[in-house]
């Protein structure tokens, strides 16, 4: 028993709620409570009024003596000195026995029996309790008396004890008009079916008792769905076993349940679903109850999160009481835009947001939702009444294309809203290959950079036609000409090489020259271009000119093993050119003279033979040769 299940005054008329809850005050040290019981009893703490009450003219009714002995054992053990427990146990056995009450007697049991130690008056409490014919006022007496005697049987078996409990339960007459306030009832007797060992449907008179408080347990410790037995049992409506359910297992969950983490989410969301599409306005304390749960939660653990996504599937119509619904949303306020759907327009159409969620929410449907004409139409004329700023994105700037708010003419309009770049990537991705081209005609070449962006030309013309291929073509060098001045130079060189773009322009060989030509002189065109371009152009004199130029430069810097393939390339050329010939001899002679051994004397004197016998050099030529290889051969036998 838990001190919120009782204090409840209309619910437990034979309870002084007000006494008892300063009794609990005052075991909290509340100031409020200490203060009263300072002022009107000059009683300081709980273990004080345990031994003194009698003394201070505290009780006058068995609603104060009920009051009294419930709100100490509800306190702390630990507020007790020496032996004023026992003090108190006493001077209340003593009360009962001129002013007989049998709740106040089962309440003193449930107390004393705690510590499991012989007390002969609460003994004699017990027989006579059980002699007793009771009779109830208002049922929640008998439900509180069933409680207090479960507990005390739990505590000290006794046969006659349990014969008088469940002689209490064939009499209990259950009627759960409001489960919402009443459920502190089911509560109470949440316990008894275990307490009292499991008694079966032989034990008592009434037929149904036993599976009456089965029903009871599970509400408290599993997870109920909507079950027509347990409302035939309980004699409640449709949907009263998810408020109970709910009231009973997951706001008192006890410590021994057989309910699992989704199950308590499940039935959470089964109460607060019943209650939310319910055709009643949720009642003030539910409201009060939504806040309370709210409390200290982060976004992602909201408690009617799932309404909101349950929103998405069964609409406005699911809501019958625009009351809940308002209060739903402004409830869920901070996690409106995480759940933001389509389902959301039926909510503007109800003109249920605040104007910042409103306004944002438009926002977000146009942005990222993908909308049909109709919510489109609807949702922009909204943007357009409240003057909202919608950023541009893809997805937004498709529907205004696809549903006629904005077309490829409002050319001006486009970029003011800074939407042609998107414009550009829809009109491509969707291969709208004439709708590209025209657009890109119409705007400035900055809009054009796209083409030289991750061979986004070469992949845009893959799939083009012909036709459009040659309106292409010019923009992409326009445009590489203008942002990419340092490679324009050998694209458009690569270019010219394609048959692709001198068929697609018709561009004859003379064209293709003179375009060359004048690539020629840039200072961006690599030298290897270059000298294609040059020696392209150069007649065979000119490249035989340039090629004994080279050689010469090649020679006069070669090793050995070089210059004997250079000659042996070249026997005509030498024989001819006399540039080449003295280049050729003089570089043997400053090779004769780097000979260091036998082995190198041996391969030169190969290459002055085929000299002489190719004719190559004049006689007196050889005869130099020869002279500085007699002198080089003396130092190397010499040695």
């Amino acid at each position: 028993m838990e001190p919120k299940w009782i204090c409840n005054q209309e619910l437990f008329p034979c309870i002084n709620v007000s006494l008892m809850e300063d009794i609990l005050g005052l075991a909290s040290d509340s100031k409020k409570a200490t203060l009263k019981f300072s002022k009107t009893y000059n009683l300081q703490y709980i273990g004080e009024l345990a031994e003194r009450w009698n003394e201070r003219n505290i009780v006058n009714s068995n609603q104060d003596i009920i009051a009294l002995i419930l709100g100490i054992s509800l306190c702390s053990s630990g507020t007790f000195l020496y032996d004023q427990k026992n003090l108190f146990i006493n001077s209340i056995c003593d009360y009962l026995k001129t002013n007989w009450n049998g709740i106040a007697a089962s309440a003193i049991l449930s107390f004393g029996y705690k510590d499991l130690k012989p007390n002969p008056e609460l003994e004699q409490i017990r027989e006579r309790l059980v002699q007793c014919v009771d009779s109830y006022e208002h049922e929640s007496e008998r439900i509180l008396q069933i409680s207090l005697l479960s507990h005390v049987y739990e505590l000290k078996p006794n046969d006659e004890l349990r014969k008088y409990v469940l002689t209490q339960i064939d009499g209990l007459c259950l009627n759960i008009k409001n489960p919402f306030l009443e459920y502190p009832l089911l509560l109470l007797l949440s316990d008894v079916y275990r307490q009292l060992e499991r008694p079966t449907s032989k034990e008592f008179k009434t037929k149904g008792m036993g599976r009456l408080l089965q029903v009871i347990t599970a509400l408290r410790t599993k997870e109920v769905l909507q079950n027509q037995q347990y409302n035939t049992t309980l004699k409640v409506k449709d949907g009263d076993i998810s408020v109970l359910n709910f009231y009973m297992a997951f706001q008192n969950t006890p410590d021994v349940h057989s309910i699992t983490g989704p199950g308590f989410d499940r039935i959470k969301e089964n109460f607060f679903f019943a209650q939310f599409t319910s055709e009643n306005d949720l009642p003030m304390h539910l409201i009060d109850l939504i806040d309370e749960v709210s409390y200290g939660k982060s976004e992602k653990e909201h408690h009617l999160d799932f309404l909101l996504r349950k929103l998405k599937s069964i609409g406005l119509s699911g809501f019958p009481n625009r009351n809940n619904l308002k209060l739903l949303i402004s409830k869920c306020d901070t996690i409106l835009l995480k759940h933001c759907s389509k389902s959301y327009i039926e909510l503007l159409r109800e003109e249920l947001f605040i104007e910042e969620r409103r306004n944002r929410i438009i926002q977000v449907l146009l942005e990222i939702h993908a909308l049909n004409e109709e919510q489109f139409n609807y949702l922009q004329q909204l943007s357009d009444k409240f003057k909202i700023g919608i950023t541009p994105n893809l997805n937004y700037t498709a529907m205004c294309l696809e549903y006629g708010y904005l077309t490829l003419n409002d050319v001006e309009m486009l970029m003011e809203k800074d939407m042609i770049k998107l414009v550009i990537s829809i009109l491509k991705n969707k291969d709208r290959h004439e709708d590209l081209l025209n657009l890109l005609e119409k705007v400035p070449n900055e809009y054009h950079k796209f083409l030289l962006e991750d061979s986004q030309f070469n992949l845009l013309k893959t799939n083009m036609k012909d036709e459009y291929k040659v309106r292409l073509y010019p923009l992409y060098i326009n445009v590489l000409f203008a942002y990419k001045t340092s490679k324009f130079p050998i694209i458009l060189y690569e270019i010219l090489q394609t048959s692709e773009f001198i068929d697609l322009f018709q561009l004859s060989t003379n064209k293709v020259d003179q375009i060359e030509q004048q690539l020629f002189t840039s200072k961006f065109l690599p030298n290897e271009i270059q000298q294609k371009i040059r020696t392209k152009y150069m007649t065979p004199e000119e490249l035989e000119k340039e090629y004994i130029i080279e050689l010469c430069e090649k020679v006069n810097s070669s090793t050995w093993y070089k210059y004997k393939s250079y000659a042996e390339k070249n026997w005509d050329r030498i024989a001819k050119n006399s540039d080449l010939r003295e280049v050729f001899f003089t570089r043997f002679i400053a090779h004769a003279y780097e000979i260091a051994d036998e082995y190198d004397l041996g391969r030169i004197l190969i290459v002055l033979y085929q000299f002489r016998s190719k004719k190559v050099f004049a006689p007196e030529q050889i005869v130099c040769l020869e002279n500085s290889l007699t002198e080089k051969t003396i130092k190397i036998f010499s040695k």
